[in-house]
Order: structure tokens, then sequence, then C-alpha cells
């Protein structure tokens, strides 16, 4: 049956609309029913002639959205290549190192004579790659079994796949990057420079936020954001989904995968999370046991964990015990001391799943743009890996040498103040905390013992039994303000999740020039401080040592006594680093 307006594809109908400057518009039905067909382009019709289906706006925007994010990569792999103390080029160089680090080897151990690529190379292959792509193949076509086929339901399909004028202004646009990229190829950082200030010249109105994209750590007053937070775009989120014509199936999965990440990125508005904060999260993920690993990783519910408000309804429960699941593994996996098992590979996720996680975080960011919740994606979206090489090792936790350690309690001290983010630091410095025990602290946490006088922070729970515990407060953290600055909090000391610490001292450790590994090679991060202070309680018995920081140890109670504490607060104040400490 002839509908107008509309064509039948695979006893599918579709939308076909012709408007002005030669625009295509086809979309998907989803309906094999005539009459179902015919009410809707009634309604969408009807819109279309009052006005309040903007067509034209739509694909504008749509191409402002891929446009804006090839640029933001362009400029970044830019910045890598002249500023020597951007973000950019510090995690480039890392890429480049450890691209050319074999051969680099090779040479040492044989010393054969072998061209090691530099990395100004490395950089401009990955530009000339980026530049030659094409936004409007990447976008329109799709994986189907091992092959690439075009996406013919992807929103504006016909209008790209034709020579409209849509499709050219695209290419013009591309072709101008393109051109830009070609320029660039010098050794002239001046020129280089003049050719990036002309470019962001050209898309100034695409790019508001480049100015302080790299900048250093910083502590300026941030405007408050109004994107939404992570967690509450679901509805959103499967509306844009079933909108891009989904099927209910794959609309049931990615939901499941965006159900996923709301543990990582509790907490967090749309627009908090940036190339730094992704590239942590999807460390995570790569090596995120499967669920039916819960058993062996310890994330399987309890009985207890499994009861549900009896006002919910059999689906509400189902969601409900799905999402605790989530949230128990995300704290599992993210909880410092946790480690993969022999042979983990048959734990993990595949790649295929990994593609289609990383497909998600891509629709979401879609979305965000489509919304303007947000002015860009993360560039680093592009560049997730989905592959696991090599042998999977288990992490060699060391403390921070004395050096590394001052300077990262000296800047933490100068600069509490101005970010509260420096106090997890010192808390975890003096006391041997777990970064998500501090983040997740309250006012109330804090306590003065009333026979004995002595402040402690009490840890209501944690990962094992041991976890909850009370641990006196060192003296220079009384010194620096900390009892003063609590009182001045209600509730929650911290309004960030623990894996924006991460992301911060991943900041502060190109800031402050500290060594990602110590000289055995041993990775130093914001965990090393707990090696720290349990290096430091030498003469203390094993029991005392894992009691203090929340180790599992055969025989330990839950929470000291009285006389434990007095214990314990002698043993907190024999930690020291060298540096003195000012208030």
């Amino acid at each position: 049956m002839t509908i107008k307006y509309t064509i039948v594809r695979k006893e599918i109908y579709y939308l076909n609309l012709r408007l002005s400057d030669n625009f295509f518009y086809r979309k998907s039905l989803q309906t094999d029913s005539p009459s179902k067909a015919r009410m809707i382009v009634f309604k969408v019709m009807n819109k279309v002639k009052s006005g309040k289906l903007k067509l034209k706006e739509d694909i504008d925007k749509f191409i402002e959205g891929l446009i804006t994010n090839k640029l933001n990569h362009v400029i970044d792999l830019t910045e890598a290549v002249i500023d020597p103390l951007s973000k950019s080029y510090k995690h480039y160089f890392n890429a480049w190192f450890k691209s050319t680090d074999s051969i680099r080897f090779i040479i040492h151990c044989s010393g054969e004579d072998r061209p090691i690529q530099s990395y100004n190379e490395f950089i401009y292959t990955r530009l000339d790659s980026l530049s030659e792509s094409s936004l409007s193949y990447r976008y329109f076509h799709r994986f189907s079994e091992d092959e690439i086929v075009p996406n013919e339901d992807a929103p504006f399909y016909d209008d790209f796949i034709h020579p409209t004028i849509h499709n050219e202004y695209l290419n013009h646009l591309e072709n101008q990057i393109k051109s830009f990229v070609e320029k660039i190829k010098t050794n002239d950082s001046r020129l280089i420079r003049l050719e990036l200030d002309e470019l962001k010249s050209k898309f100034s109105t695409l790019l508001p936020d480049l100015v302080t994209k790299h900048n250093k750590v910083s502590h300026e007053v941030e405007v408050e954001s109004t994107a939404p937070y992570f967690k509450d775009i679901a509805d959103e989120f499967e509306t844009y989904l079933h909108q891009q014509g989904a099927s209910e199936q794959n609309v049931k999965e990615s939901m499941s995968n965006y159900k996923e990440f709301l543990p990582a990125f509790d907490n967090l508005r749309l627009d908090d999370i940036d190339s730094s904060m992704l590239r942590e999260v999807w460390q995570r993920v790569l090596y995120t046991p499967k669920m039916n690993q819960a058993l062996i990783y310890g994330f399987s519910l309890t009985k207890e964990e499994k009861q549900c408000d009896d006002s919910l309804s059999k689906n509400e429960v189902k969601l409900e015990i799905q999402a605790r699941k989530f949230q128990k593994r995300w704290d599992v996996i993210t909880d410092e001391d946790f480690e993969l098992k022999d042979s983990p590979l048959d734990h993990l996720f595949s790649e295929t799943s990994l593609k289609a996680r990383r497909t998600i975080l891509n629709k979401i960011f879609n979305l965000a743009l489509e919304k303007e919740y947000i002015s860009s994606k993360p560039p680093a979206l592009e560049s997730l890996n989905t592959k696991i090489k090599g042998q999977i090792r288990k992490r060699i936790r060391t403390r921070f040498p004395d050096e590394e350690a001052a300077k990262l309690i000296k800047y933490a001290v100068n600069h509490r103040e101005a970010d509260s983010r420096n106090w997890v630091i010192l808390l975890m410095a003096y006391h041997g905390f777990r970064t998500s025990e501090v983040t997740t602290l309250e006012s109330a946490n804090i306590v003065i013992d009333e026979d004995t006088s002595i402040p402690y922070i009490n840890i209501l729970q944690g990962k094992t039994i041991s976890a909850a515990r009370k641990v006196p407060i060192h003296q220079s953290i009384t010194k620096l303000g900390f009892t003063a600055w609590v009182k001045s909090k209600n509730g929650r000391l911290f309004d960030f999740p623990a894996i924006k610490m991460s992301v911060y001292y991943d900041k502060l450790r190109e800031e402050l020039n500290i060594p990602k590994f110590d000289k055995d090679r041993n990775l130093l991060s914001l965990y090393s401080l707990r090696h720290n202070v349990i290096s430091q309680l030498g003469n203390a018995s094993e029991e005392w040592k894992y009691r203090l920081v929340g180790h599992s140890v055969s025989g330990s109670t839950k929470i000291y006594t009285t006389i434990d504490l007095e214990n314990a607060n002698g043993l907190i104040q024999s930690i020291s680093y060298p540096i003195k400490l000012t208030n």
C-alpha cells in the first residue's frame, strides 16, 4: 500500500522527505503496518508544517557535532607537538615511548642498529590518519559480522549518502582540517602555533573551551555546571536509542551497559567527564571480571544484600539487584587491594564486549552533544583500547621514595585550603587509608574518644570486616587545621568519587615531576602512600600493621578497645616525612 511521504524497504515503512536546499530526510518508522505508518507520518507532517520539526537546524547541529569532535582531536595532537608541559604532550609522549620500547630494548641488548620512529613522526602519523578519515563514512557505516556495511538506520543517512549541500559542506569543513595538518608538517614551532591559532579562529564558535583545556593543575573558581548528572540521563538515553532506530533487544542491552558505568561516574555531571577521567575508568573496565566470576572475586551479593523493599514490583526488584551487583563489582575492582587471579583472560570481557561498551559511551556523548550538555566529546573516546595484549601481570606496589613523598605532601599542604583533594592526600599519607575510605568520610566520622581524649577517624565499613576500624588522627594533620576544616562541613567531607583522585594525582605527578615507576620499575600511585605508612610501622607486629590499615588478619578484632586506641595512637604519631609542616 502506497502512503505519501514514505517508501518501503524489506517490508518496513520509512519516512522519506525531500525539503529545500536539496535536503533529504529518511528515517525508519519501525513498523510494517500501513495504519501505524500513516498515523506516524500524519503527526510528523503536522510538526513540519507548523515549524516544530526543524530538520535543517537539526542537521546543522549534527554537522557541528561531528566537526567539533574531529577538531578537538586534531588540536589535542597538535598541542602534543608544541607544548611540552601540556597534558596532551605528556600523554602522547608516554604512548610513543611504550610503542617503541620493545625496539629500544632490542637495540640495548643486541647492539643492532635499528630505526626508531621519532616522537614527532608518531604524532604526525596519527594526525594524517585522523585528517584522511571521512566523518560521513565512519558515522554512516557499521560493523556487521566482521564486515563494514552501510548503517541505513542512522539519522540523516540518505542526506549524506547523496551529493547534497550538507554532504558537500561537511566535506568542505573536513578539507580545511586536512589542509591545516599539511601546513604544520614542519619543525618550526612558531609557524605551527600561528596555524593553530588560525584554525581556532576559523572554528571559534565551536571551540569555546579550548583556551584552558590543558592548563596545569589550577584552583580557579569554576562556573557551576548546568549539565545533568550521568546517573540522571537514563530516560533520555533510552528515548534517544529508540529514536536512533535501535531494536528492543539492542535498547535493553545498551541500557544494561549504561547502568554498568553508573558506579564509575557516580556523582559526576556529563561535562565533568574529560579525557583523563575516561582513560582512568576505561583502564578499570579492561580488567573488570565478568559477572559469572562474582564468587571468585568476592562481588556476589549476600542474602541480606538481595533484600528489597516489599513495595517494589518484580521487575523493579530485578533492576535494583542488578544495580547492586554492578556497584559491588565496581567497589571490588577499584579497591587498591584488588588483584586478578591466575590465568585471568577467561575472567574478563571479550574484545566484542569491550567494543559494545565503548559504543555505548560514544552514544551517550552523542546525546549530550545533541542536547548541548557538552560543547565537545572527550577526544580520548576515539582511542579507547579494546584489546588486552600480552600477559596480564599482577601489579607490584611499592612505597614512594622519601624525596617523591615529600614533593607530594608539601604540595598538598600548600594547597589544602584551595582544593579539598589535597586533604585526601594528606589523610592517606599519615594514616594509610584507601582512597575510597577517605572520599566517603562524613563529619560524623571524626570523633574524640571520651576516655582518652584521642581524636580519631571512625571507618565504619569497607571491603572486609577488618576495614572497619578506629584510626587516631596524626598530630601533623591536626596542626594543619583539619579539625577546624571538618567543623565547617555538614555531612560528606568530599563531594567527589574516589576515582577523581586518580585523575588528580596523574596531573600532580606530571606537574611535580614524580616518576611513574621507581628504580625497580614498580608502579608509584596514590596507593603507594599506604605502603609508606606500613613501611614506617617497622617495629610493630604484622597484626598491628594490618589492623591499622584495615587488612584482614586472622584473629584480629573488628574495632579497637580503649587500650588499643592508645597503642594505635603511638604508632600513628611515629609516621613522618622529610618535610617541615607549617600551619
